[in-house]
């Protein structure tokens, strides 16, 4: 007779309060041999299935993120990783590799390494970033819904312009720094080296400013660069941009002309500029399986006086994307100070607003989960620091107010460990059917996504009501017996339930190794697709009468000949002791019948003890009496 004992335990790992930051971690930087994004991939996953965490992907050959020093002898040489530093790189190193790895290393030496360059100081003069929020005008192209995606792709829900929902996940970035030919305006810049080497390490550490916001979104950053000293074709354009107004038609600006013929280098199609930014978005998104993508375009004003466009602005971006435009100087704050600004102007790329007196309203609601900007400096209920405010120091103090958390969807308002956004259903198991092998059938249920109540969403790319969009589909589902490791299911089928708003759900089916013993523990775990703050546990506890080792005869006589042990485990052996602990023999069982045999000739009569051993572990004791 067979009883189940069923326990369901619910553990959520890597959990940390708002804002908190991990204070030990293995900043490290991976130099990878691949040469294309499926081999980096692998190097990811890899690196990542060991206990490190990439945050950034510089492609395809160099990665940043947290990688315990204890696992690094496990993962150098394997899947293409050739080498993983925690101190100064030298660029000699990475040079074969193209401009780009070059300055990723340098931009990890800078912002990981060596000292951090002091901030300007905070002084009355710092340019305001007034009217840095824009409204993107309505897509003037009309394309077909897209088709839902299924379980292991993402984002489920999305179309080709949502691009920029939600701060959680992976965020491919893309960065165009243009570079007048002087076919049309006069050319007065030109962009050097270093320069480019500066921009891009000034992007990434404000990307690393929010990926160190909130570890629960789990957000990745990955690359994507158009440069002059890479591809002058591309980033090449008539005008001199920073000469002409920022900004849309709409607001008087000129920037449709130069990025326009930026996008038609690039080979986009679309209809108009923005159009064709989100196409190209859309198209680097799935090139990378991110689950958002925007587009960075910084102007050198390195020769300029002020730093500025002719009409006074240098930094600012859509609401919710496609992209932002900063200046190579951002007027008086200098370049060392563009990490803090492009992190600001992030925030508007996922819906925030900006909380300082002369922009927006302590009265207006944005964002995905429809919140409120409370934070407003002028008349707001809160009074909290935060980067929305703008200038220099909310980034030096990492500083980001519950609203613009709740603008962006990091929210976690049932305090269950898990983002809002990222909750995601029920595991159910099925009671086993077998005795020494067991067969499980089961389910995990993706919930539909939380409903989009974004109210900018009538304004920038499309009608409401908006797509609702999950980056939570199941990235793999995994069992486990007793202590031994993780192994993944293969027989997985997924459904998608149109008459249940879409939800999906996916069937799963394993069956264990041959079981012996009174007792094990069988684990399921569905991981969604941010990998890791999100983990359920699911444990089933087996009496197992049926399978108990058996010995007979037990006692042993003289007229017997051998002694059986049947329902031995794969890869045993059984130990036979005297009462007094002396080793007598050692006897290896059959994988194939699960017994093993022993004819105890010479052997005096008493009482002795055996044990069964399988791979190391002891799993049963007994006692066995001969009698002569």
């Amino acid at each position: 007779m067979k009883f189940f004992k069923i326990i369901v335990l619910v553990s959520i790992i890597s959990i940390m309060p708002y804002g908190v930051i991990a204070e030990e971690k293995d900043d490290a930087l991976v130099i990878l041999s691949s040469e294309n994004i499926m081999a980096m991939e692998e190097a990811v996953s890899f690196i990542e299935g060991k206990g490190g965490r990439i945050v950034h992907i510089f492609p395809t050959h160099i990665l940043i993120g947290d990688i315990p020093k204890e696992i690094m002898p496990d993962l150098v040489s394997q899947k293409g990783i050739l080498s993983i530093h925690y101190d100064l790189v030298d660029t000699a190193l990475v040079e074969k590799y193209g401009k780009m790895a070059v300055y990723a290393v340098e931009g990890w030496n800078r912002n990981y390494v060596l000292p951090p360059a002091p901030k300007v100081k905070e002084v009355k003069e710092f340019a305001p970033l007034i009217n840095d929020v824009l409204i993107p005008p309505i897509s003037a192209q009309k394309v077909p819904p897209s088709i839902r995606l299924p379980l292991r792709e993402r984002p489920y829900g999305a179309q080709w312009q949502d691009t920029s929902e939600y701060m959680i996940g992976r965020i491919m970035v893309i960065i165009i720094l243009p570079e007048s030919n002087g076919t049309i305006g006069t050319e007065t810049e030109n962009w050097t080296p270093d320069e480019e080497s500066n921009v891009i390490g000034e992007i990434q550490n404000g990307m690393n400013w929010w990926a160190n916001r909130e570890t629960k979104a789990g957000l990745q950053f990955a690359y994507k660069t158009f440069l002059p000293s890479v591809n002058p074709t591309i980033v090449s354009t008539g005008y001199e941009p920073i000469t002409k107004p920022g900004g849309n038609p709409g607001q008087g600006g000129e920037e449709g002309d130069w990025i326009l013929e930026i996008m038609n280098n690039i080979g986009v199609d679309g209809i108009t500029y923005f159009d064709k930014v989100r196409e190209h978005n859309d198209k680097i998104r799935a090139e990378f399986k991110a689950d958002w993508c925007f587009t960075i375009f910084v102007v050198d004003s390195s020769v300029d006086d002020d730093g500025e466009f002719s009409n006074g602005y240098f930094a600012y971006a859509y609401l919710g994307g496609p992209f932002m435009v900063m200046t190579y100087k951002n007027s008086n704050y200098g370049i060392g100070n563009m990490d803090a600004v492009c992190a600001h102007e992030t925030g508007h790329i996922f819906y925030a607003l900006d909380e300082y007196p002369g922009a927006s309203s302590p009265d207006e609601y944005t964002g995905y989960l429809w919140v409120k900007n409370e934070n407003h400096m002028d008349g707001g209920s809160t009074n909290e620091p935060c980067i929305m405010r703008g200038q220099v120091t909310p980034f030096t103090n990492g500083n980001v107010c519950h609203c613009t958390r709740g603008q962006i969807g990091i929210w976690d308002n049932n305090s269950n460990g898990i983002l809002d956004i990222l909750d995601t259903g029920e595991l159910i198991l099925s009671d086993p059917i077998g005795t020494t092998t067991l067969n499980y059938k089961g389910t995990i249920t993706v919930l539909p996504p939380l409903i989009n109540n974004n109210p900018y969403i009538n304004t920038p790319h499309h009608t409401p009501p908006g797509n609702n969009i999950t980056v939570s589909a199941i990235a793999n589902i995994q069992y486990k017996v007793d202590q031994g490791n993780w192994i993944d299911i293969e027989n997985i089928q997924v459904l998608e339930n149109h008459a249940h708003n879409g939800t999906l759900t996916a069937r799963f089916e394993f069956t264990t190794p041959r079981l012996v013993g009174n007792y094990h523990s069988i684990l399921v775990r569905a991981i969604n697709s941010i990998g890791y703050p999100n983990q359920a546990y699911y444990a089933i506890d087996i009496i197992d009468n049926l399978t108990q080792i058996v010995v007979y005869p037990n006692p042993f006589y003289s007229k017997d000949k051998q002694i059986t042990f049947v329902h031995l485990p794969d890869n045993s052996i059984v130990k036979i002791f005297t009462i007094a602990g002396e080793l007598v023999t050692t006897i290896t069982g059959d994988n194939v019948t699960g017994e093993a045999t022993w004819q105890p000739t010479g052997i005096a009569s008493g009482i002795y003890l055996y044990v069964v051993e399988s791979e190391g572990v002891v799993v049963w004791k007994g006692k066995l009496g001969i009698l002569r």
